[in-house]
């Protein structure tokens, strides 16, 4: 091979590996000859263009022509003002429709040569395909506004520091909390918000976030505010890395004030719940009397109504009771009366309580109760298992089985209350022993409850030091399980019922 055809064969080989890095790079080039008006452009130009390679033979005005129209005018005042007029780089943005109707973003640099004579020869550049550059910058803009937005609007304090604990975001809720105008708080030492007291490994510790990338468990600590006031708050902070160093996120909230609500909820709660029993009182022993023999015999319809306001009532009264319980239990108001108590009198008691409802829908129970005397709060165990026990009813299919068993366990003794229904999903499980949550029931036309049982349920095992779960899966019925103590086994064992 000659030297020529050497020089040819790698010229053609660098052509290629250009063209390949073009492609990669989705950036094109062009020459504009000043002088002759010719204008040539690289095979991946034309793609940029939405044109196959070679597809027509390029003009000056192409470029104009395919520019976007809100675009045209200022690409046009460039062209005309800048190029030709002197030598030097140059840069210009802008949008581009493909024949397609896709439209593009395209950023165009280049120069201007100068020639023999030192004028302007022709305008050497390239055109870069920035659509997906400029995507993620529009993203990463409104997800600024959005963050923002809710940093400015939120209730809870957000507070960013560097990894120097200096401030560098402080909300409105965080001027509130504090007492601190932004003006004040940025660039101020993170640990100025907490209290004197607060242990030194412990204010470094939610200064720096432990030094650790995943978000630290919320923490109860104590904050000071401006006035050198001091209140209970509750942290949660995160760290994380950025081109400018790591920053630290704190999310704090007035626990002060949470605790303020709760209590003044409860009081409402459990006042608005004692005005009410007794008209509820009033109303169900007049509908008794109406019912009963009392007022006479009542006409069909007038007999079909007072029966709906009597189911009505009791429901309204099962709610107010739920209610009142939920609220003592909460307020730990609740003093269990713990003696020894045998387990099959309690589970005996239960199960006649609930028998009335599972006659009418032609269910049975299933019972294997191993001997047990518990250490409980007799009238509370069996204030749980009618709770368990109404539920499993409820859910049962008609003439379904109920089952009650128990048997030993390291924590005494474990009681459970199985049903064949039709279960639940996993993601339920604990959900069911969250106030007001229900799941529809089996039967449609028995009432619906309110979802306070398996929450008073709950807290009366842990009363008794227990605990209580559920097992189960769509189509394979549940089983509740809870445990309680068991009492010196030499211990006289009493029923619910027994002083």
């Amino acid at each position: 091979m000659t030297a020529r055809a050497s020089a040819e064969a790698r010229l053609r080989r660098r052509e290629a590996e250009l063209a390949e890095a073009q492609a990669i790079a989705h950036i094109g080039s062009f020459v504009y000859e000043l002088a002759s008006g010719t204008v040539t452009w690289s095979d991946e130009m034309f793609r940029i263009y939405g044109h196959a390679p070679g597809a027509f033979v390029p003009t000056a005005r192409t470029c104009l022509d395919a520019t976007h129209p809100d675009d045209r005018d200022g690409f046009a005042a460039f062209a005309a003002a800048g190029a030709p007029a002197h030598a030097g780089p140059f840069e210009h943005e802008r949008r581009i429709v493909r024949p397609d109707g896709v439209i593009r973003h395209v950023l165009t640099r280049g120069r201007v040569a100068l020639g023999d004579l030192e004028g302007p020869d022709r305008v050497i550049g390239t055109a870069a395909d920035i659509t997906e550059r400029k995507r993620t910058e529009q993203a990463i803009a409104e997800a600024a506004v959005r963050f923002q937005a809710i940093v400015r609007t939120t209730h809870e304090a957000i507070v960013l520091s560097d990894a120097q604990g200096r401030i560098t975001l402080w909300n409105p809720a965080a001027e509130q909390l504090f007492g601190y105008a932004a003006d004040a708080a940025l660039g101020m030492p993170f640990r100025h918000l907490l209290a004197e007291g607060v242990p030194a490994a412990l204010a470094s510790l939610v200064t720096t976030c432990g030094q650790a990338s995943e978000p630290m468990p919320a923490l109860a600590i104590t904050g000071r505010r401006r006035d050198g006031g001091t209140f209970p708050m509750e942290l949660s902070c995160a760290r994380w890395s950025t081109a400018d160093g790591d920053q630290i996120s704190h999310i704090i909230r007035d626990l002060g004030k949470r605790e303020q609500f709760a209590r003044v909820k409860d009081e409402f709660l459990a006042k608005v719940s004692h005005e009410l029993r007794t008209p509820l009182n009033t109303v169900q022993c007049a509908l008794d009397v109406l019912l009963g023999d009392g007022a006479g015999e009542l006409p069909r319809n007038a007999q079909r109504m007072a029966e709906i306001a009597h189911r009505g009532v009791r429901r309204l009264h099962v709610l107010v009771s739920d209610i009142l319980d939920l609220q003592s239990l909460g307020l730990d108001r609740v003093r269990l009366a713990r003696r020894p108590s045998d387990l099959q009198a309690l589970v005996d008691a239960a199960i006649e309580l609930v028998q009335p409802s599972a006659r009418s829908r032609d269910i049975v129970f299933e019972l294997e109760v191993r001997p047990f005397v518990l250490d409980a709060d007799p009238d509370r165990a069996v204030q749980v298992l009618v709770n368990l026990l109404a539920n499993a009813i409820k859910f049962s299919p008609r003439g379904g089985v109920v089952g009650v068993s128990a048997d030993a366990c390291p924590d005494g003794a474990v009681v459970e209350v199985r049903d064949h229904g039709p279960g639940m999903p996993a993601d339920q499980l604990e959900q069911v022993f969250g106030a007001f949550h229900q799941i529809a029931q089996e039967d449609p036309r028995l009432p619906a409850g309110v979802g306070l049982g398996l929450t008073i349920c709950r807290h009366i095992v842990e009363l008794h030091g227990g605990r209580i779960w559920v097992e189960s899966a769509p189509g394979q019925g549940t089983r509740l399980r809870f445990t309680l103590p068991v009492a010196d086994p030499t211990a006289h064992a009493m029923g619910p019922s027994e002083r």
